[in-house]
């Protein structure tokens, strides 16, 4: 007979003494017994050889003997090992041919066959075959299962099965870490209401661990589906946990309360980002200002809820009092901006160069010069705020609403002078002016224009180019009528 060739030296040692106990018992010339046939085919399992398997069968056979359920185990064993569902099928039918019943055993070497092979189907088919006979299945079957159900990312079927296995106690002193690879599997697919069903009971009630990457999909899926109680309990678990905070944290959290248009609570959030070290802006209030831009009553209750954490002594994140009047200029509630600035006070809000921004827009939004500069005195003056270049383009786009206009290259001189680069929009906005006035100073604003690296749009080259052919055509006509 062939030797195994292993690269373990016990291995080999023990399979050369079991060969050599086989022959010994061959020279006997005793016949042998199942017990026999049984360590053969130990010995053809460490070789790796299932080509016996049959033979030793029909073996016994013409002997008059029954093989054990222990030698179909093992044979089963072996067609796991190589991964061949067809051998196991021919060993189920000897197995069933020997009138042995099957076992909660013998049905593990099929799911975990079935798990190699992906017969998904068959597995459920299986387990219910099972029920019916009234046999339990190992906690290693049913979690095969599951792992193909996660595999192919059918959420719904593998919680279904979990349940099932605790129906069973299959779960008793093993671990559950397989319900956290379901949760993922429910938060990939955007499953939400498994999410929103099954947090507690994997997080609370069970105490496991998940990572922050599955943290952030329940987070964004809490978002999207306006559940601020869920959003709430997944930051507080990424804090307890020890995670750092971050803004991608805060963002669906900020989504999830501003949907139900709980201002109050949404807006508190920014203290608690500032608490965590992060600094609030107006990417992260995305959601505000899509809510707050397309639902006017909306805005109101944003301004309410301001007040009444101001009522409460609760300190307001200067963020959401620039959002509320960044909302009130949005949607040409230009008067009602203003005034809720001048509520600044009263809120124990100190503005800043952000509200200078929203009360410009306001101010541009009105056409109103006047307001404009005695806002930008108060707040540069009075209140000593640092102007940016945000600040002055405004300024300068403020001052091109007017007939005169000579204003807005006051404070274009100033940025220059304070080394700031204007914005786009305002150059945009100040050669329209110019060449709608039909301004000699249009080409040198473009130059410059030009020299801050900003190209000049086709939409923007034409309309200069329609102001220069009406100029030439009105220059055309008074000609002839002189003559």
């Amino acid at each position: 007979m062939k030797r195994f060739n292993s690269d373990s030296s016990e291995s080999e040692v023990i399979l050369e003494k079991m060969w050599q106990v086989i022959d010994q018992l061959k020279q006997t010339g005793e016949p042998f017994n199942r017990k026999t046939y049984e360590f053969i085919l130990d010995a053809y399992a460490l070789e790796k050889d299932s080509s016996h398997i049959f033979e030793l069968c029909d073996q016994m056979k013409l002997q008059g003997l029954i093989p054990r359920l222990k030698f179909f185990h093992k044979a089963l064993e072996m067609s796991v090992e190589e991964n061949d569902p067809i051998l196991q099928a021919k060993i189920l039918h000897y197995l069933d041919s020997s009138n042995h019943k099957r076992t909660a055993q013998t049905y593990h070497y099929m799911f975990v066959c079935m798990r190699e092979t992906f017969e998904l189907e068959r597995a459920l088919d299986t387990l219910d075959i099972m029920k019916k006979e009234g046999i339990k299945p190992k906690f290693l079957s049913y979690l095969s299962v599951v792992e193909m159900a996660i595999q192919i990312q059918h959420s719904s079927l593998a919680f279904e099965l979990l349940e099932n296995m605790e129906s069973l106690d299959l779960f008793k002193n093993e671990d559950r870490s397989i319900y956290v690879e379901a949760l993922r599997s429910a938060a990939y697919n955007s499953d939400y209401d498994i999410i929103k069903t099954y947090w507690k009971k994997v997080v609370v009630d069970y105490n496991l661990e998940l990572d922050e990457g599955l943290c952030l999909y329940i987070l964004n899926l809490a978002g999207e589906n306006s559940n601020p109680l869920l959003a709430t309990k997944v930051v507080q678990y990424l804090g307890e946990k020890g995670f750092r905070y971050r803004e991608c944290h805060f963002m669906p959290l900020i989504e999830a309360f501003v949907s139900t248009n709980n201002f109050e609570n949404t807006f508190k959030i920014f203290s608690a980002m500032r608490e965590a070290g992060i600094q609030p802006n107006k990417r992260i209030a995305t959601p505000i200002v899509y809510k707050l831009g397309r639902d006017k009553n909306a805005i109101g209750k944003a301004q309410d809820a301001l007040v009444n954490i101001a009522k409460k002594s609760e300190k307001i994140d200067i963020v959401a009092f620039n959002l509320v009047i960044h909302a009130l200029a949005y949607n040409g509630e230009n008067q009602a901006a203003v005034e809720f600035y001048g509520h600044a006070d009263d809120l124990n809000v100190s503005p800043n160069s952000e509200t200078l921004d929203a009360l410009l827009d306001a101010c541009i939004h009105a056409k109103d010069a006047e307001l404009g500069k005695s806002i930008y005195r108060e707040l540069v003056s009075s209140r000593g705020i640092s102007v940016t270049a945000t600040n002055l383009s405004k300024m300068v786009t403020l001052m091109c609403t007017q007939i005169d206009y000579e204003g807005a290259f006051t404070y274009l001189e100033r940025m220059k002078k304070l080394k700031m680069v204007p914005l786009q929009g305002c150059y945009y906005k100040l050669v329209k002016t110019l060449a709608n006035a039909h301004d000699p100073r249009l080409t040198l604003a473009v130059k410059d224009m030009k020299a801050y690296g900003y190209p000049i749009s086709t939409h923007l080259n034409a309309f200069i180019e329609a102001q220069q052919d009406a100029d030439e055509t009105h220059c055309k006509l008074g000609y002839a009528m002189l003559r």
